[in-house]
């Protein structure tokens, strides 16, 4: 009797919580942008505020980006933060680490790099965005001083 109680309570919370696990996932893409135009290399990082799920995304040379897990799928739903940074430096969010430094010559380019320091850390990057199930609207984060 004790079973069946603690079952049927089981059943009950995953239909009154949308589902016993939240497999619902959204596409992203964007651009990134500075005042005087596209940003042209860097990752930009997302980090779930919820679940801390982390991944990370190349900038392309014309500024765009495109998020998919290694499974190609796209992101699970929800808010995340997100953060800008040089291809050259590590983005880590608790002990996950994101992107991984690369040769000398990425470290000494990613310098060059125009990216103010606020974007650099989703702890204190303003930049945020909510993930719904399917395709997402284009994301445009300017980057501003």
């Amino acid at each position: 009797m004790r079973y069946s109680a603690l079952v049927m309570l089981f059943f009950a919370m995953c239909f009154f919580c949308g589902g016993c696990s939240n497999s619902e996932t959204g596409t992203l893409e964007g651009t990134v942008k500075l005042p005087n135009g596209p940003l042209t290399a860097g990752s930009v990082g997302f980090h779930h505020t919820v679940t801390g799920f982390s991944i990370a995304s190349t900038i392309q040379p014309d500024g765009s980006f495109t998020v998919r897990t290694s499974k190609g799928e796209g992101l699970p739903v929800g808010e995340y933060r997100i953060a800008i940074l040089p291809d050259a430096f590590p983005v880590t969010e608790g002990t996950q680490v994101l992107v991984n430094p690369r040769s000398a010559a990425a470290v000494k380019a990613a310098k060059a790099v125009p990216i103010p320091a606020k974007y650099r850390s989703a702890a204190t990057s303003p930049l945020k965005t909510t993930v719904k199930p399917g395709k997402n609207p284009p994301l445009e984060l300017m980057l501003t001083p």
